[in-house]
């Protein structure tokens, strides 16, 4: 079953983003967690469906030029004149296995060609696959002939149209089907320029080869002509590469120019390379004004302001507001070292008005590093797991810190890790991880820091999570490793214990001894009846590991 259907308590109804109870709202949605629908955290506003589908832009492949549809999909606009809209739209959208509401602005970019036709980028801008729906303007109307391919799905060879779609229920189902009276939508061009779509019509997102809805829908839709000028770095102002480090761990590098009292910033934010901020030097002091227009990310006009941490007592955790005051940091002009005071955050926000944000940076350190050295990486910590699940496996959540032992930003292309049960080294193999043959990987034991297939392998900034498909071990552990200029080093290895829920640390001569003390003299596997199997896959085995000092070890394994 695929069909989308809705509950009729009408929770669905409410104009309120999906982050709506939360006093902080971030900007991306967190990363999917490979679990059933009934562990999946339900958003505050959403409703549960029942569906084996769903049209998530992280499954669906860019767009053909052609679907087999007899609708192609476009993918480039034509030649023409390109506008910039901040865009209202309010509407439904799927967030994982549910369908949740939203109100919210968005950029919007418009094509107008010399020959009167209309190209609108991402017309659901909670799904941004890149293509465009066409079309035509005269006497101050634009009209889209629908219905209208917008993208194509590989796995089930299906693309999903854009279609007028009207609220249906009965005493078992509530969905949106197609509205059939309907072939077109029509965008008033008002005198200011701004657009506004038909108010009698619900845009929906339909499967092209059987109509079901998929999850999309707008109820309305406003464009205004946004004149917004980013912050810009002039052209003949020099940069060099800087290290911004928080006090957690995690940081990237920037690119940072000085003009006479001018300094400016770039790649503030990672999914801004090219976007700038600037500040003023006064002293030892550089003062970065608030409300700074960066850039577009994420379909969001995105702006700089200083924020502050506040402690909620109601949900008992912290969230960021507006500071009141420009972020004024510490500069020590020799050292090429900015320091933020106590308390002070950077905010990348995808909002003048309300805490949106795409980034933030918690007393930062922003400090010109030089040429990489060899260097020590600092220990992972915070590691967890759930334990072995036969039907999930086990999930093994850990932070690896992007700085070494002083503080010191690290290269992440040459920064891998390893894990380790019961301080023996781990290699996954293609044929449980089936994930790795979309990247030519047969096996894997250093793991590159930022690698991730988005099934087995996740990453979020320094905190990454591995799924396994181990069972009878005591510890899971994991090691950071790093090389420059061809020097070796190594973390600890941090391990969890599974009994205790604590964690203990050996150090890497231990564990070379450790290692070293013997080795594999042969593997074995048997099925749950004790029978041996010379080729498992599919299923769950005892693995039987006989080493050179003839120790025995033997641990349950899935095969995927």
């Amino acid at each position: 079953m695929r069909k989308f259907t809705l509950l009729l308590s009408g929770i669905i109804f409410a104009a309120s983003t999906v982050f709506a109870n939360t006093p902080t709202q971030r900007l991306a949605l967190p990363a999917l967690e490979k679990t059933s629908a009934e562990k999946a955290v339900k958003p505050a506003n959403a409703t549960n469906l029942s569906m084996k589908r769903a049209a998530s832009p992280a499954r669906i492949k860019k767009a053909a030029a052609s679907t087999g549809f007899d609708m192609p999909i476009i993918t480039e606009a034509p030649a023409g004149e390109t506008k910039i809209y901040k865009k209202s739209a309010a509407g439904y959208f799927v967030y994982f296995m549910w369908i949740a509401s939203y109100e919210d602005t968005f950029s919007s970019e418009i094509v107008f060609t010399d020959n009167n036709e209309v190209y609108i980028k991402d017309i659901f801008a909670n799904l941004p696959v890149g293509s465009y729906v066409k079309g035509t303007v005269s006497d101050g109307v634009i009209t889209v002939d629908l219905p209208q391919c917008i993208m194509y799905d590989e796995e089930y060879e299906d693309c999903y149209k854009i279609a007028a779609v009207k609220y249906y229920e009965d005493e078992e189902t509530a969905t949106y089907l197609p509205d059939e009276d309907v072939d077109k939508i029509t965008f008033t061009i008002d005198a200011d320029g701004s657009i506004t779509m038909d108010e009698n019509i619900t845009l929906g997102l339909l499967y092209t080869s059987d109509d079901y809805w998929a999850g999309y829908a707008d109820l309305y839709q406003s464009y205004e002509v946004f004149d917004g000028k980013p912050v810009a770095k002039p052209e003949s102002v020099s940069t060099e590469k800087w290290a911004l480090t928080t006090p957690d761990g995690n940081g990237h590098f920037v690119n940072v120019g000085i003009d006479g009292n001018d300094m400016y910033i770039g790649g503030l934010s990672e999914s801004m390379p090219d976007g700038w901020i600037k500040g003023t030097i006064s002293g030892d002091k550089v003062t970065f004004e608030n409300d700074q227009y960066i850039g577009i990310a994420n379909s969001h006009f995105m702006y700089f302001f200083a924020g502050i941490s506040v402690f909620d007592e109601e949900y008992q955790e912290y969230y960021y507001t507006f500071s009141d005051k420009p972020a004024v940091l510490n500069y020590d002009a020799e050292g090429k070292k900015l320091t933020s005071p106590d308390g002070l955050t950077l905010l990348v926000n995808a909002s003048e008005t309300k805490v949106y944000y795409l980034d933030t940076f918690d007393e930062p350190t922003i400090k010109y590093q030089g040429a990489m050295k060899p260097a020590t990486p600092a220990n992972p910590h915070s590691l967890i797991t759930n334990g072995y699940e036969p039907d999930y496996g086990g999930q093994f959540y850990f932070i690896l810190p992007m700085v070494d032992t002083e503080g010191n930003l690290l290269d992440l292309d040459n920064y891998y890790y390893n894990i380790y049960f019961d301080n023996e080294l781990f290699t996954f193999y293609a044929d449980e991880y089936k994930k790795f043959e979309n990247f030519g990987i047969d096996e894997l034991t250093d793991i590159p820091y930022n690698f991730t297939e988005d099934w087995d392998f996740y990453i979020n900034g320094s905190e990454h999570t591995i799924y396994y498909y181990v069972d009878g071990f005591e510890t899971i552990g994991v090691q950071a490793v790093y090389t420059i200029d061809g020097v070796t080093n190594k973390s600890a290895l941090v391990n969890f214990n599974l009994e205790t829920g604590k964690t203990n640390i050996v150090n890497p001569a231990a564990l070379e001894t450790i290692e070293g003390a013997k080795e594999v003299s042969a593997t074995v596997y048997y099925d749950l009846t004790g029978r041996k199997v010379d080729n498992p896959s599919n299923g769950l085995f005892i693995k039987k590991t006989i080493y050179s000092d003839g120790t025995v070890k033997t641990v349950k394994r899935a095969v995927k």
